[in-house]
């Protein structure tokens, strides 16, 4: 089991994040920001951070921020480390 942290703009973000996941979400957890409408979300899963960010890549630009923050839980800064307009499946360019 893999699990990974990331961040999302608001919560309709991880509605649609979950609406259209091709993979099976074991547990997640999401914190609201205390200012601002971002969140803060754990998911653990069989995934492959791989495989998430190329389903995220196909679900669309609205998702860009969790795809710029997403990590394995013990590497996870907050920061958006990769570009996703950069990006095309299984290129994940850093920025």
């Amino acid at each position: 089991m893999n699990t990974y942290k990331f961040r999302t703009e608001c919560s309709d973000d991880i509605g649609k994040f979950i609406r259209n996941c091709r993979f099976t979400i074991q547990s997640m957890t999401c914190e609201k920001h205390n200012i601002f409408p971002d969140y803060t979300v754990v998911i653990s899963t069989a995934a492959e951070l791989n495989d998430i960010l190329d389903n995220v890549l196909d679900i669309g630009d609205d998702l860009h921020v969790l795809f710029e923050s997403i990590q394995p839980i013990e590497q996870y800064t907050g920061e958006r480390i990769r570009s996703f307009y950069q990006s095309t499946k299984d290129t994940h360019i850093p920025k």
